[in-house]
């Protein structure tokens, strides 16, 4: 019983941290290439892009990748998907999220959609 009151925790607590908002402080998808930029302050993950290490992101850091390459974000127990994607008329990003479990080996994963958008500008710091 321990061990399933754990796991739900632990997947409560990975589906809020994936759920908090937009993933990224800026998304732009255009027809040529395709850009991101990291919060502020936010969770840091390794970064491969078409399967190649690029290191680990950066506060308020951007990526900017052309149409047919592909992102992953990689953290502890999970890892992200990113591909360009068009939904009913609005550009974004599609976004599938992969939870593997430890303790049961069991893998979760859920797509989500981030249309285009911008930080605010209002001259005040993200918090």
């Amino acid at each position: 019983m321990k061990t399933s009151i754990f796991t739900l925790i632990l997947l409560m607590i990975a589906q809020s941290q994936l759920h908090a908002g937009n993933l990224f402080r800026e998304v732009t998808v255009g027809s040529d290439s395709w850009e991101i930029i990291f919060h502020k302050q936010g969770g840091r993950y390794r970064i491969e892009i078409d399967a190649v290490n690029r290191g680990t992101s950066g506060y308020l850091q951007r990526l900017r990748l052309l149409p047919k390459e592909s992102l992953r974000l990689i953290d502890k127990h999970w890892y992200m998907d990113i591909k360009p994607a068009d939904r009913e008329g609005k550009k974004g990003l599609e976004i599938t999220r992969t939870y593997h479990d430890r303790l049961t080996g069991a893998k979760k994963t859920q797509t989500t959609f981030e249309p285009n958008h911008r930080a605010e500008q209002s001259g005040e710091p993200d918090s």
